[in-house]
This record gives structure tokens, C-alpha cells and sequence, in this order.
């Protein structure tokens, strides 16, 4: 599993059943795994500035992460699948967020595709 985003130009060389979408919208079509989007309210809380970095990540964790089983959603989004949302690498993301909690709980390296 990796991650990356949208805008990547590189996406178009990746077989469309192996991206998922974490983000409740997605600009192309591809399979979308609900259970880690985030709600439009979470995140323009977040982009307006109506909560910090640190309280999206707590409640990220607390409406998201911590209601879900790790094997069992890596199972679901599939071993060779590169899970995509909006931002860039370089920018906050709850794509990171993922990744780091599958790494914790699993102890599987989740990067980004830098390509």
C-alpha cells in the first residue's frame, strides 16, 4: 500500500483498481473507501481555521480511526492499493494520519508514491 493525491500526473500509469479514493469526492473514478473520508464539516473546520492541526488529528482519530479495525480495513482497501486524497506530500493530510495508524497497529510502512 502507498499513498498520494490527486494531482499527481503520474496517476494515469497506475491501473485504475489499484487507487482508492479516502476523500468523500474524488476527480476521477475510481472505488472510494468511505470509512476513512472525512466529513465536509471536519474538514472546512480545518481549512477555515476553525480548529488546529491537533484537533483535526484528535478527532480524526476519535470519529475515524479509533472505530475501525487496521487489519481489517487494510484487507478491505487491498495490500497493492495507493490511497489518495487532495493534498500535496508536503502539506497536512489525514492520508499521513492512515498511514502513520497503520503503522502503528500493524507495523506496515505506508509511503508516498514519489514518481
Amino acid at each position: 500500500m502507498m499513498t498520494s493525491y490527486f494531482g499527481n500526473k503520474n496517476l494515469s500509469k497506475i491501473p485504475k483498481q489499484l487507487l482508492v479514493s479516502i476523500s468523500a469526492r474524488s476527480p476521477i473514478d475510481i472505488r472510494i473507501y468511505k470509512p476513512l473520508c472525512p466529513s465536509w464539516n471536519l474538514v472546512s473546520n480545518y481549512k477555515e481555521k476553525r480548529i488546529s492541526e491537533q484537533d483535526y488529528i484528535k478527532i480524526y482519530y476519535e470519529e475515524y480511526l479509533n472505530r475501525l479495525d487496521a487489519q481489517k480495513t487494510f484487507n478491505e482497501i487491498g495490500e497493492e492499493s495507493i490511497i489518495l486524497c487532495y493534498e500535496r506530500p508536503e502539506k497536512f493530510c489525514h492520508r499521513h494520519l492512515v498511514a502513520d495508524w497503520f503503522k502503528h497497529n500493524l507495523n506496515i510502512d505506508v509511503k508516498e508514491l514519489m514518481f
